[in-house]
């Protein structure tokens, strides 16, 4: 069960609106009214589409134990109750506060305590379910021939790929002509290439070094 503080901190006030016609007087009338100092309310206009708050983080970075976060509604922080929960129940582990005016959800209160501790154990089952649902996913990918993990520089880049198989037959690699940072400097100046660059010659030597895994040197082809 997670130990939430008595209030003891600071009120800090967080209001978001969803594009730059909307108004945020409603919500700022109301984080006032709550007792939010005017110096400690932060606004952003954002949809809430996005996952990425700047400023709502910046919010929790300036919050200590004991503080308390106001909003004026719970979609304000997140776009699903999913989202709400994971959210309150990241704030109570760090022993931060949290308050919805709307809903009057209150962890300031005995029975806004409780509930975080409800709210926690369904996080955490969401956690859960996400990484069975994530496991799974990887497992029929796999069983489909998909390849995990990050793509090959050059053996997942098909023009890049048709390059390296020219220069290999013609000689110039693996122990022709060009040296390794010669090889990088060909294949990351192919047009088209969907892939970053390699940032360096040494990733061609390490793979050139255990013997070009994924290559199959008669076929010249990917395996």
């Amino acid at each position: 069960m997670l130990s939430i503080p008595d209030f003891s901190g600071e009120l800090y006030g967080y209001a978001r609106v969803s594009t730059e016609e909307q108004n945020l007087d409603l919500q700022l009338d109301a984080l006032r009214a709550a007792g939010v100092p005017e110096n400690r309310i932060f606004t952003e206009k954002l949809s809430g589409k996005t996952t990425k708050r700047p400023v709502l983080d910046r919010v929790r970075r300036v919050m200590r134990e004991g503080d308390a976060l106001v909003v004026w509604r719970l979609d304000r922080i997140g776009r699903n109750m999913i989202e709400v929960v994971m959210f309150v129940d990241d704030l109570a582990k760090e022993k931060i506060l949290f308050r919805s005016l709307t809903e009057a959800f209150d962890l300031t209160t005995p029975m806004g305590k409780f509930m975080v501790t409800l709210m926690a154990g369904l996080a955490q089952f969401e956690r859960d379910m996400t990484a069975v649902r994530t496991k799974a996913g990887m497992a029929s990918a796999r069983a489909r021939g998909v390849r995990m993990g990050p793509k090959h520089r050059i053996l997942d880049c098909p023009l890049r790929f048709a390059r390296f198989v020219e220069l290999w037959r013609s000689g110039s690699i693996p122990d022709g002509e060009m040296s390794a940072r010669d090889i990088v400097k060909d294949l990351n100046a192919v047009p088209g290439s969907k892939l970053p660059p390699m940032a360096s010659h040494t990733s061609y030597a390490n793979w050139k070094g255990r013997g070009f895994p994924g290559f199959d040197q008669k076929t010249m082809e990917r395996v």
